[in-house]
């Protein structure tokens, strides 16, 4: 039965006996489900003045006003959930959910734990448990909950992608791959996979690979900057320079100020022996980014192709203050 079906069933109801709790309740997850959560929250309302002991109603409004913002609200609703029902898992997980929103951490992971505990083979637990541990920084604590959330269902693509997610941070690239080849294998419709598996090719120089995953990303959505401007560096890996160029160009379309984009231009271009056209680039990534250290490195090997040393020396010497003093000690050598 569709959710129309079962509002007007659960009106005809209430017809009958306002003071059908179960009714409400129904007509609530309905309404919920088809995204009218003003609606629900109307209709949870009523479930709970009516049976003030209904540990569902309290836990599927509290992921009402979750979803609306309202996390302390939520909060309450699921404080009310556990009073009732000690043993009510779903609700520890949902509580954690909304503490972990308003950073109160430490309460958050208590939830998922005691969740855990009540039913160790809660998937759900241990996917938002990862997903919490890799927000604060704990990425080998993160694994290791996908990990356990994969021995509970090995064929759910959102384990794999996430893990895949957590080893491409940890610069993991080939074993992100792979994790990403497993989620595309078991859904390919999750298109950030793509992206994800193209970006961690290219950090294992796989240029050729990645730009075949950009070209998917960009194909399913041509408005996002991040494939172009990642399939430009790819490109450049392969000598694509003029490539890389009509790719950054297209990031610029979107983004003006994307300092990254002038600046890989500048590199392109210098590459091709288009020196006036590099210093140019460089120079607008400077004045978007003043903090952009290989930007001021660049634009002084340009600047000494022009012979113009003095120029080369203080951008190298801001280079230096900006952290590439290896570069720099090499540079100045040549100047001495």
């Amino acid at each position: 039965m569709d959710a129309i079906a079962v509002i007007e069933a659960c009106n005809r109801l209430i017809g009958v006996n306002p003071l059908d709790d179960k009714a409400y309740y129904d007509m609530a997850c309905a309404k919920y489900d088809s995204d009218d959560n003003q609606g629900a929250l109307e209709d949870f309302n009523k479930v709970i003045a009516i049976n003030p002991g209904n540990a569902n109603a309290f836990n599927r409004r509290g992921l009402v006003k979750s979803e609306s913002g309202d996390s302390t609200g939520a909060i309450a609703d699921f404080n009310c959930a556990i009073v009732i029902d000690h043993n009510f898992y779903k609700a520890y997980v949902n509580r954690a959910n909304a503490k972990f929103r308003i950073a109160d951490f430490q309460s958050a992971f208590e939830d998922y734990d005691k969740a855990i505990e009540i039913y160790p083979d809660y998937l759900e637990a241990f996917v938002n448990r990862g997903a919490a541990k890799s927000w604060i920084g704990d990425k080998p604590g993160a694994i290791e909950d996908y990990e356990s959330a994969i021995a509970i269902d090995p064929d759910f693509p959102l384990i794999y992608f996430n893990r895949g997610f957590v080893k491409f941070q940890m610069r993991d690239f080939q074993s992100a791959i792979e994790d990403y080849d497993k989620t595309l294998e078991l859904n390919p419709e999750i298109m950030n996979a793509f992206f994800y598996r193209g970006a961690s090719k290219l950090g294992i120089k796989d240029f050729r690979g990645a730009i075949a995953d950009f070209n998917i990303s960009i194909a399913y959505d041509p408005t996002e900057l991040e494939p172009y401007f990642n399939r430009a560096n790819a490109k450049i890996g392969v000598n694509n320079f003029l490539g890389a160029i009509n790719d950054n160009n297209k990031v610029l379309e979107i983004d003006p100020l994307f300092a990254g984009a002038h600046y890989y231009n500048g590199f392109a271009k210098y590459q091709l022996k288009n020196l006036k056209g590099a210093l140019i680039d460089f120079n607008k990534a400077i004045e978007i980014d003043p903090r952009f250290a290989m930007a001021y490195f660049s634009r002084a090997i340009v600047e000494l192709s022009f012979c113009d040393t003095e120029s080369a020396y203080s951008d190298l010497q801001k280079a230096k203050e900006l952290g590439l003093i290896n570069d720099f000690n090499i540079i100045r050598e040549d100047l001495n």
